[in-house]
């Protein structure tokens, strides 16, 4: 029998981390099978993560922590689980006792834990005190409807989670209007792969291009940006010239990847648009800016200013994917795209304005009298921007006052 909840205290927010939890307001402060915690956090990495925007997937809440012997040796057993389940529909998402934040990121990137994580000592030693959390590892698993079906330590968990799959299967995939932080990791990872795919088919590396394609799943490919991003990437292949050959032989030396590729071309060619009105296609963004963006960027395309007319076009390609200038961006970047020379102008104008970016944080750094804070920024700039010799000078010149 379900418990009613209520809304207690516990809303925190450290940093970029807020969390909100229901629970029954009763004697007894924990939370037990049949009840239907509330979920509404802001993770570490800035992901929002919500009961709405999880509803329809299993979720395992797991209570951990980087001191944690048990906790840690369970961690490779939970990448397993994320690996087999997430793109199934289930959702991990960690609570960590740790009291240092930077550690704790540190191992979770390390050790590839790519799902949300909620920090902040205090705060989750409260959330533990609720959740009747004594003693770390410690895992719920929450129904597609959010109600707990199983309270325990991971090593005991596969059971539970495959019957919980089996009896109470999740009902969203990565497509539509499934948010949850697996389905949109789901969709950015693919996009990603697709952005690598296009920047390997001026060199011929089709045996790459064919691996990349072939890690897009099914479900993400009436995406928006997913779809757009691929269209760029199969104009861009229509027109190199060299491709077919390259590709076919690609294809040859890997049927599978061929296979796949080949629904996935065919699937992104039949993609109907995502929003449509009684006159066609519609942008998310009002027609006047996107008439604008597109003026301006055929202006700098003109006037061969790359740089301008690719973040330009780049734009458009999300804004504006399923319109007819976002149609034209996209076969605009696949020129780009299939143009070294350009290409190289246009990397350098990235790394310059992205080494910008840190040099401005790298002063509000030291602004708020947090040297370490800018020290680390500086070099980040040394280290993944050489290309933006100008930026380089400059956190050389900051680091040398630091010291």
């Amino acid at each position: 029998m379900k418990r009613t909840t209520s809304l207690t205290s516990i809303t925190t927010m450290i940093g970029c981390a807020l969390f909100i939890i229901t629970v029954n307001s009763g004697a007894r402060a924990a939370v037990s099978v049949g009840d239907q915690p509330t979920i509404d956090f802001v993770a570490t990495d800035g992901t929002r993560v919500t009961s709405e925007a999880l509803k329809g997937r299993i979720v395992i809440v797991d209570f951990w922590a980087t001191w944690c012997g048990p906790c840690v040796k369970a961690v490779p057993h939970m990448i397993e689980l994320n690996n087999k389940y997430a793109s199934k529909g289930v959702q991990i998402l960690g609570v960590s006792r740790d009291r240092d934040k930077r550690s704790l990121m540190r191992f979770v990137s390390r050790s590839g834990m790519n799902w949300p994580q909620f920090f902040g000592y205090a705060e989750t030693g409260a959330m533990s005190s609720t959740w009747g959390v004594s003693g770390i590892p410690r895992i719920f698993i929450l129904s597609p409807e959010g109600e707990v079906l199983w309270i325990g330590h991971p090593v005991n968990m596969d059971k539970p989670l495959a019957e919980a799959m089996e009896k109470h299967p999740p009902s969203l995939t990565a497509s539509g209007g499934d948010n949850s932080p697996s389905a949109t990791q789901m969709r950015n990872d693919a996009v990603e792969a697709i952005q690598q795919a296009r920047g390997l088919v001026s060199s011929g590396a089709f045996a790459d291009v064919l691996a990349l394609i072939a890690t897009v799943p099914d479900e993400v490919l009436t995406d928006r940006r997913v779809l757009s991003n691929a269209r760029v990437l199969l104009a861009g292949i229509q027109m190199n010239a060299e491709a077919g050959n390259a590709l076919a032989a690609a294809k040859e030396a890997d049927p599978e990847s061929a296979t796949r590729f080949e629904a996935f071309a065919e699937a992104v060619n039949n993609a109907a648009p995502a929003t449509e009105t009684a006159d066609g296609p519609r942008s998310a963004v009002h027609p006047k800016l996107v008439e604008s963006k597109l003026k301006q960027a055929e202006a700098a395309h003109e006037g061969q200013n790359h740089y301008r007319a690719y973040t330009l076009y780049e734009w458009l390609l999300d804004k504006a994917g399923e319109t007819e200038a976002g149609h034209t961006a996209a076969q605009r970047l696949a020129e780009y795209e299939a143009d070294e020379e350009a290409m190289a102008v246009i990397q350098a104008g990235k790394a310059e304005q992205a080494a910008k970016s840190l040099l401005s944080l790298a002063k509000s750094y030291e602004a708020a009298g947090k040297p370490d804070e800018a020290k680390a920024t500086y070099e980040k700039v040394l280290e993944q921007y050489e290309i933006a010799a100008e930026c380089c000078a400059l956190a050389r010149d900051a680091l040398a006052k630091l010291e």
